[in-house]
């Protein structure tokens, strides 16, 4: 048997009983998360490495918090091992920040491929740049472009974020 990290096998653990005590189907989690059925089979299955932002929004469907199992370093989870952490130290100071620790209030409504938010910073991040709160809103995803409009602490805007199509045509140009 290939060696599992134990905080890989703990969040499937959970994640299978919240979505079983919740009723959910694949389905329900695909439609919840905005993503594909394929892509939420996958993680439940650990069939390939999958993204931050596809795991955490998963799991915030079924209420788990990923960033209890993992620091903000990670990318990447994969069936084994965890694999690409991000170096923090390189970069800016408020890279793999998530919207919760952004933002002491947030609302976000995800239609088709973009997710339209608002919300209020902390202060101690009002001097993020405007692609940094965008990397908190959508994960450090790829996109199609944003639009932020601020007025003092409050924020709001809408990320167009590349579909599944897309990003599988960019990943075969690599």
């Amino acid at each position: 048997m290939s060696n599992i990290d134990s905080r890989v096998l703990a969040l499937k653990r959970d994640y299978k009983a919240s979505r079983k005590r919740l009723g959910l189907s694949r389905q329900d989690i695909a439609t919840k998360s905005n993503l594909s059925i394929a892509s939420v089979k996958r993680f439940e299955d650990m069939e390939a490495k999958q993204a931050r932002l596809t795991v955490y929004k998963i799991c915030k469907v079924v209420g788990i918090n990923l960033y209890d199992y993992f620091d903000k370093a990670v990318v990447y989870i994969s069936p084994g091992d965890l694999v690409e952490y991000q170096d923090l130290s390189m970069g800016s100071y408020f890279c793999g920040l998530s919207s919760e620790e952004v933002f002491s209030e947030y609302q976000e409504e995800f239609i088709d491929n973009s997710v339209f938010f608002t919300g209020r910073l902390k202060t101690c991040y009002k001097d993020m740049t405007d692609k940094e709160l965008i990397e908190a809103v959508d994960g450090g995803r790829l996109n199609k472009g944003y639009d932020l409009t601020r007025n003092g602490l409050r924020v709001e805007g809408f990320v167009k974020s590349l579909t599944y199509k897309e990003i599988k045509e960019l990943s075969s140009t690599r």
